[in-house]
C-alpha cells in the first residue's frame, strides 16, 4: 500500500490502484500530520499483509463474530519486528511466524526495536477499535454488538500488551547540557555574537543570528523562532519583555502559499488530536530583549534587510533573509543553529554529558533541540532550588506553561531527572575540588616546614 496526500487529506492505495476506505479514514481520523501519517500507513500496511498471508476478510469475520485466532495473533507479534521490506518476501515471513523457529523475535537478523514493534501493534490495535465502530451500525442486534466488541477488545489488549519495548531511557538520553555550561553559552553569544559565526562566514546576519540562538535558549523551537511576528513581541508594564508564541499559520500561508513538509511550522499544530499547547507567552531575560532590540530597532539589521528588497515583503516577520524574505524553510533554521552550536563546540563551550562509554556524536551535542533542553533543566533546577522538592508539581506545572507542552506531559519529569543528576554531579565536583585546594594547601604547608 502506498500512502498518498490530497489536498488536507491522506489516501491509502493498494497495489492495484483501489484506495482502501478503512485505512484512509482511520489515518484522516486520528492525524493530519504527515510524518505520523507515515508512521500509521506503515503500521496499516503491516497489518494488510498478514491479513493476506492469512487469508483474513475482517468483515466476514465479523458476521461470525471473530477476530484473530490465538496463532494469528502470535504470528502479527511475530511480524512487527520484521522491516517492511520483509513483508515482500512471502517464504521469509512463513519461516519468522513458524512457532518451531525458537529463536527471539527480536533477536532476529534485520529485526526492528521493540519500540517500533509496540508502537505498530498499538497503531493496529487502535486501527481495529476504529473498525469496530464502523461496523457497529451494521450489527443487527444489542447481543451481537456486545460479543464483536469483547472479541475485539480481548485482541486489540494482546496486542498492547505483547511486546514491553526498549529498556527504560537513561537520563543521559536528554540531550541538554548541565546549568554552568549552558548559561556559559549564552553568555558568550551575548557578549560575543562573532563566537557563533564559526568561520567567519555570515557576519551580515550577526545580531540576527544572536538574536535567534537567545529565543533558542529561552526554550523555543526552530518553527516557533520562523514564525515568530514583530507583533508578537511587547513590553509589558512591568517593563519586561514578552514574547508570544502563536501559530501565524495565515501569514505564514501568504509568504510560502504552497503546501510543504520544508516550511516552518509549530510543532503539534496539524494534529487533530493536538499534544502540544503550542499558544502562549513567555517574559524572555533581559539578554534576550537586548538581543531582539538589536536586531528589529528602527534602522537596524531587519530594518536593511527589508531597504535592500525595495520593499516590504516580510509580512511581519521577525527573522528575514539578506533580501528582506523572511526565512521559509525548516532545514536551514536548523542547518543555522547546528553551525553556531558546533562553533560554541569548537570553542570548548558547548559540551554534552553522555552516559558512561557512550559516545555523544554530531547530532547529540550540537542542534537547536539541545538549547531548549538546556532550558528545561535549567528552569527546573532553578525552580526546584528556590521552591523546594515539595512543589515539584508546582514546577512541572511550570515547564509545561512555559515549553508548550500539555498538562499531564511526561517531558517536565524527563528533564527534571536530568537537571537532578546534573546537579548532583556540579556538587560532587565542587567538593572535590575544596578538598583538592585543602590537600594542595596541607602539602604546601609540609613543603614550608621540611624547607625549614
Amino acid at each position: 500500500m502506498r500512502l498518498i496526500k490530497a489536498g488536507a487529506r491522506f489516501v491509502l492505495v493498494e497495489e492495484d490502484g483501489r484506495i482502501n476506505a478503512p485505512g484512509s479514514f482511520f489515518i484522516n481520523d486520528q492525524t493530519i500530520n504527515a510524518n505520523t501519517a507515515a508512521n500509521l500507513a506503515a503500521s496499516l500496511r503491516l497489518f494488510h499483509s498478514f491479513c493476506f498471508l492469512f487469508e483474513i476478510r475482517l468483515l466476514d469475520r465479523a458476521l461470525e463474530g471473530m477476530l484473530l485466532t490465538e496463532k494469528e495473533i502470535n504470528a502479527l507479534i511475530s511480524l512487527s519486528f520484521r522491516p517492511l521490506a520483509d513483508l515482500e518476501n512471502r517464504a521469509a515471513i512463513k519461516r519468522n511466524i513458524d512457532p518451531r523457529n525458537a529463536e527471539l523475535d527480536e533477536d532476529r537478523a534485520g529485526a526492528v526495536t521493540g519500540n517500533t514493534a509496540a508502537g505498530r501493534l498499538e497503531d493496529i490495535a487502535r486501527f481495529l477499535g476504529f473498525y469496530l465502530n464502523l461496523l457497529a451500525a451494521h450489527i443487527r442486534t444489542p447481543f451481537e454488538q456486545e460479543r464483536l466488541a469483547a472479541t475485539y477488545k480481548q485482541v486489540c489488549d494482546r496486542l498492547k500488551r505483547s511486546v514491553g519495548g526498549a529498556a527504560a531511557s537513561s537520563p543521559y538520553d536528554v540531550r541538554s547540557m548541565d546549568s554552568q555550561s549552558f548559561l556559559a553559552c549564552v553568555k558568550a553569544a551575548y557578549t560575543r555574537p562573532e563566537s557563533l559565526q564559526g568561520d567567519g562566514t555570515g557576519k551580515a546576519h550577526l545580531l540576527r543570528d544572536r538574536a535567534m540562538f537567545m529565543l533558542g535558549c529561552e526554550g523555543l523551537r526552530p518553527g516557533e523562532i520562523a514564525n515568530l511576528r514583530v507583533n508578537d513581541i511587547a513590553v509589558g508594564a512591568d517593563g519586561v519583555m514578552n514574547v508570544s508564541v502563536v501559530s501565524n499559520s495565515g501569514h505564514r500561508h501568504k509568504v510560502s502559499p504552497e503546501a510543504s513538509t520544508s516550511v516552518p511550522r509549530q510543532k503539534g499544530i496539524n494534529s487533530r488530536k493536538v499534544s502540544y499547547a503550542t499558544a502562549r507567552t513567555i517574559k524572555v531575560w533581559p539578554f534576550t530583549a537586548d538581543a531582539l532590540h538589536d536586531y528589529i530597532r528602527p534602522g537596524g539589521p531587519r530594518a536593511q534587510a527589508i531597504a535592500s528588497g525595495g520593499r516590504d515583503a516580510s509580512e511581519g516577520f521577525v527573522f528575514l533573509k539578506s533580501n528582506g524574505e523572511p526565512l521559509k524553510s525548516r532545514q536551514a533554521i536548523g542547518e543555522r543553529f547546528d553551525a553556531m552550536c558546533e562553533s560554541l563546540g569548537k570553542a570548548g563551550l558547548m559540551r554534552v554529558q553522555t552516559a558512561p562509554g557512550k559516545s555523544a556524536g554530531k547530532k547529540q551535542g550540537m542542534s537547536a533541540y539541545t538549547l531548549r533542553h538546556s532550558a528545561a533543566s535549567y528552569l527546573y533546577e532553578t525552580e526546584i532550588r528556590k521552591r523546594g522538592l515539595q512543589a515539584e508539581r508546582v514546577v512541572h506545572d511550570l515547564l509545561n506553561a512555559r515549553f508548550g507542552w500539555s498538562d499531564g506531559s511526561a517531558m517536565a519529569s524527563r528533564y527534571g531527572k536530568r537537571a537532578i543528576l546534573d546537579a548532583a554531579t556540579t556538587s560532587v565536583n565542587e567538593l572535590y575540588e575544596e578538598a583538592r585546594a585543602e590537600v594542595a594547601k596541607r602539602l604546601q604547608s609540609t613543603q614550608v616546614n621540611k624547607s625549614e
